[in-house]
């Protein structure tokens, strides 16, 4: 399924690169659902830029990626970007924010699945 998130360009690549950094270090090593949302969202994700706004005002961009509607895969990555975007917050306030939008993304997709 395709998922579109709005971020900024700052927060797109800060999210990318701190999950580039987690996968380099073996975070996602053991688990398949992470492993699956790495691939999408910083491997496989693309970017929709408005012509018409100067890339260095930091607009924002729809994120696209394509993650399966699945109730286990969403809660667990909803649940890592919440942990994370605390755990964060001071040291990499543009990551936390990235993650922090990921995260209600995700909480709404499940209420969606879970018909609330």
């Amino acid at each position: 399924m395709k998922h579109t998130i709005l971020m900024t360009l700052e927060e797109y690549f800060a999210v990318k690169n701190y999950f580039v950094e987690l996968n380099r270090q073996g975070k996602f090593k053991f688990d398949k659902s992470m492993q699956k949302f790495y691939k999408a969202f910083a491997i496989e994700s693309s970017i929709k830029l408005d012509k018409k706004q100067n890339m260095f005002d930091n607009p924002e961009v729809e994120v696209m990626f394509h993650l399966e509607k699945n109730q286990t895969l969403l809660s667990t990555v909803g649940l890592f970007c919440r942990e994370h975007a605390m755990d964060i917050k001071t040291i990499h306030p543009v990551t936390s924010r990235a993650l922090e939008k990921i995260k209600i993304y995700i909480a709404t997709e499940l209420m969606d699945i879970l018909g609330l």
